[in-house]
């Protein structure tokens, strides 16, 4: 049931319509209005609401999974570095239930508050760290990916929890699999658990909602301005999210509020971006725009970063090193198991490549962070041709976290960024003190390797050639395996095919009677048809261990009046009780005779007249099989598999070349 009531500050009416709020935003006076039963309190006013283009606003509806919820209100908090970030706040039947939607970077998490169960043990907030691991019943492994402070600057609205200007919490936002999501708020000590997960506007069921204020959100779309140092013309692209600007014409790096420029210092760096800022393209499906260059360097090699946006949509990276280029994107930590020297991404393993500290070395255009010259992570690069999976780690500046005046329900959305940065202490500038604070971050970024033609298409720029070999360059042969295997395959299934449909045929059987160390032999007549191989089985059960035959025979053409010495010809050793089978490509279809001359040796067993008692079975038969021609077929293609095999191997050598992992 709904209160009325004064603002107790300005004395208009206000109205909370939701069941369980208990702040609003007078819409009179722009104070924050605490109900507390019948009594209101002013908390004081809080600064205008930061504009951005959330297709979010207090009033919409949506559903999920089939329950209904009104969106009543927001706050607007700040990490001490700058970045603004909202938190709306959802009523299910009329506020009987609140969830707690977070928008950040073009993504949104909706999560509940839950009893935190007495099993799950959380160390104190100083003694966590980044990755710390945190297992909730029901949820399974949850990941620290973010720790830090945030504060109350605006509001809007109703709000289920008492809110002040100028709050602050300390936080953990934790990552699972699957796009669970977890924040944990620290109030005097204790922890607050809020639980849910990563979810998109069209499961909130107001993807529809939104399209009617497409004009509403271009208003706030790029502003034009003047850099205040040298004048030129500079358009800030995402005024919402911006926080520097780095004038391409004098190199001054700017304070962005809002699209409100100021002069911080001069950068004196020297770098020339290859995408020029404001460049705009599809690539991979989605349209883009250029809007940061990054210049970072770690152990003596460069590489640039070009911050892309579209609007409404998280941030995505192109990475450009030595004419190789990478489109990345920010994943979940909860999605990601690593070891020292291995990473698994979503069932995919990935290998250890290098480990760095890369630091920036230039800056020009927007960035969501207040990036500066000096800035340095943690990174560690893992490979999966033609994926890099990226862990990079923030470290805090040294300097006193800002006094909390108050603990309350806080962040629940994380900040999408890739990438942040450590002060370097030898960088110092004149806005380095509002640098300075304690939140310490990971992020894991999944880039995939983008071929040169594909860029330069997608962006319209000729580009510079490829230099050298990326750490997660697909060998650019690789797709000659699939076709060469297949053709094998088929090969293989035909003849087999082949092989079943015609049995062996059975052409003469008979057994001589050695009556010396040389003899003749002749069998047939046979009737052999023309396109099958002809196979020849001479087998001896007399034969002592130490003694052998040796069989020479040829086909002789009944009808040609021809006997075969190549085409029909074969010879045959057959030692102690053995057996062997010689097989002869096919012969013209005829009647022929088998002619055989066998030598028997290393024989002393002879009959009383010196006649050997020996027997020798010969039989002959047609459309038997032959290993020779699957070696031969094997043959023709081991030839260029294998060219292409070595060739992958020599280029994996010299991709893992400059890793610098053990």
């Amino acid at each position: 049931m709904g209160f009325q009531g004064s603002c107790p500050g300005c004395g208009g009416e206000v109205e909370f319509r939701f069941e369980n709020s208990v702040t609003l935003t007078c819409p009179h006076c722009g104070s924050l209005v605490g109900r507390s039963g019948d009594a209101l309190e002013d908390y004081g006013k809080a600064s205008d609401l930061t504009q951005t283009d959330s297709p979010l606003q207090a009033g919409i509806s949506g559903t999920v999974k089939g329950r209904t919820f009104d969106i009543s209100g927001r706050i607007q908090l700040q990490h001490p570095e700058g970045a603004i970030w909202s938190e709306w706040f959802v009523a299910f039947n009329s506020g009987e239930r609140w969830g707690w939607l977070a928008e950040a970077q073009g993504r949104y998490y909706l999560t509940f508050p839950k009893d935190l169960p007495a099993e799950v043990d959380i160390p104190d907030y100083d003694e966590i760290t980044i990755e710390h691991k945190i297992t909730i019943p029901g949820s399974g492994r949850m990941v620290v990916v973010e720790k830090g402070e945030a504060q109350v600057v605006a509001a809007e609205g109703e709000i289920p929890v008492s809110v002040r200007p100028g709050e602050e919490v300390r936080f953990l936002d934790l990552q699972g699999s699957s796009g669970k999501y977890a924040t944990l708020d620290d109030n005097d000590g204790q922890w607050e658990l809020f639980l849910g997960r990563e979810i998109s506007l069209r499961q909130l069921g107001i993807s529809d909602a939104i399209e009617s204020r497409q004009s509403e959100l271009a208003a706030a779309a790029a502003v034009s301005a003047s850099c205040p140092h040298c004048g030129g013309a500079i358009e800030v692209k995402d005024p919402a999210k911006a926080e520097r600007y780095a004038c391409v014409y004098c190199d001054s790096l700017l304070d962005c509020n809002d699209g409100n420029l100021k002069f911080l210092k001069a950068l004196k760096q020297k770098a020339s971006p290859t995408l020029p800022l404001g460049t705009k393209g599809e690539l991979r499906g989605r349209a883009y725009t250029v809007i940061g260059f990054v210049r970072r360097q770690a152990d003596g090699f460069n590489w640039d970063e070009y911050l892309l946006q579209t609007p409404r949509l998280p941030f995505h990276w192109l990475i450009h090193s030595d004419g190789h280029w990478s489109l990345g994107k920010p994943v979940s930590a909860g999605d990601v198991t690593m070891t020292y020297s291995n990473a698994a991404y979503k069932g995919q393993n990935f290998k250890l490549y290098e480990a760095s500290k890369p630091v920036v070395k230039a800056v020009y255009g927007e960035f969501y962070w207040k990036v500066r010259l000096g800035e340095q992570v943690a990174a560690w690069d893992f490979v999966r041709s033609p994926f890099m999976l990226s862990r990079e780690v923030t470290q805090p500046n040294k300097a006193k976290p800002p006094r909390r005046k108050k603990k309350q329900r806080g962040k629940a959305g994380a900040q999408a960024r890739w990438w942040y940065e450590k002060a370097d202490s030898s960088d110092e500038s004149n806005d380095a003190a509002e640098e300075e604070t304690a939140k310490r971050e990971v992020n894991y970024t999944l880039a995939e390797y983008v071929p040169l033609s594909e860029v330069e298409m997608a962006f319209g720029k000729d580009l510079p050639s490829v230099s050298g070999i990326a750490p997660h360059q697909p060998y650019p042969y690789k797709h000659f395996y699939f076709p060469i295997v297949c053709v094998l395959l088929a090969a293989l299934l035909v003849g087999g095919l082949f092989t079943v449909a015609k049995l062996p045929r059975k052409l003469s059987t008979g057994q001589v009677d050695l009556v010396s160390q040389f003899s003749e032999i002749e069998q047939g007549p046979l009737k052999i048809t023309g396109g099958s191989n002809i196979g020849v089985t001479i087998e001896s059960s007399t034969l002592r261990r130490n003694e052998w035959i040796w069989v020479t025979g040829r086909f002789y053409d009944e009808k040609r009046k021809k006997l075969l010495y190549t085409q029909g010809s074969f010879a045959a050793l057959v030692r102690g009780k053995g057996r062997t089978r010689k097989v002869i490509s096919a012969l013209p279809a005829s009647e022929y005779t088998l002619r055989a001359k066998v030598t028997h040796g290393s024989g002393t067993r002879t009959s009383a007249g010196g006649a050997l008692n020996e027997k020798v079975a010969i039989r002959v038969e047609q459309n038997v099989r032959s290993s020779g021609n699957l070696l031969v077929l094997l043959g023709a293609f081991a030839v260029p598999l294998g060219l292409v095999g070595l060739g992958h191997f020599v280029f994996a050598g010299r991709r893992w070349h400059n890793s610098n992992a053990d």
